[in-house]
């Protein structure tokens, strides 16, 4: 196991996820399932493999070239998420299925490399802090172009009620994340070196400003108290107590009537 093998699962799995995107926009859906399936395969060898130097790491100075790996594979899941999330209502059939799956599980592999970092914080060398410090506070404010995509999926008709499913769920655990990633880093504001401080702080308001626009854009699509995306028609929250989302997810967030 080394940052080299790591490196390299991550690089072929960034390449399945490119021909991904290119064969589902091209209505080639046998061969983008082929490539999803390269892409689950690769991004698990890294995980397995990221955690294994983790735990083999005994210096601070291993500890930090294990918390570099852990950028690395963090940035992957999240770019994955992003860009699945993305196409997921451009597939059709089997492979749509598949990629709603992905999204779930490459927001749970974020997650965990996420939480991962914030446990190396005050195991590496104090050089190492800024930046893993930096890029918690990048990777935590970064789920909203996952969550705008997952709402406009739900918006529309083109979802398998399978897919469908996953695409709640993926909506739900992505929203969590966003709660999570706000009381991350609040906690760490006090924590991290001196010279990381305005990027965390930074990072705290663009999370507050993220779990607001997922509110208005449910609100924007179930209510009509926020404009709604073009050709979709407002239904209302709630009638007589009941509430009406037709979307059965937690949130972390009490809409109105709900």
């Amino acid at each position: 196991m080394s940052p080299q093998t790591v490196a390299k699962h991550i690089r072929s799995a960034d390449q399945a996820l490119g021909m991904v995107e290119t064969l589902v926009e091209r209505n080639r859906d046998a061969k983008a399932a082929v490539q999803l399936a390269k892409l689950r395969r690769q991004s698990r060898a890294a995980d397995r493999e990221s955690a294994s130097l983790r735990r083999r790491a005994r210096s601070r100075r291993a500890k930090g070239r294990a918390a570099s790996v852990t950028v690395k594979l963090a940035q992957q899941h999240n770019e994955a998420a992003e860009d699945l999330a993305r196409i997921v209502d451009e597939a059709s059939g089997a492979v749509q299925l598949d990629i709603a799956e992905a999204i779930n599980a490459e927001l749970r592999g974020r997650e965990k490399a996420i939480s991962a970092l914030t446990r190396l914080m005050s195991r590496v060398p104090e050089s190492a802090k800024p930046g893993i410090a930096r890029a918690i506070a990048r990777l935590s404010s970064d789920g909203a172009d996952e969550v705008r995509s997952l709402t406009q999926a739900l918006e529309g008709a083109s979802l398998s009620p399978q897919a469908r499913q996953e695409v709640q769920d993926a909506l739900e655990l992505a929203t969590a994340a966003m709660d999570t990633a706000l009381e991350l880093l609040s906690s760490l504001v006090d924590q991290v070196p001196e010279q990381a401080r305005p990027y965390v702080e930074l990072a705290v308001g663009l999370v507050t400003e993220q779990l607001n626009m997922v509110k208005n854009l449910l609100l924007g699509l179930f209510s009509g108290e926020a404009t709604p995306t073009q050709g979709t028609t407002p239904l209302p929250v709630s009638t007589g107590g009941q509430c009406l989302i037709p979307i059965p997810i937690k949130l972390p967030f009490v809409l109105p009537g709900c």
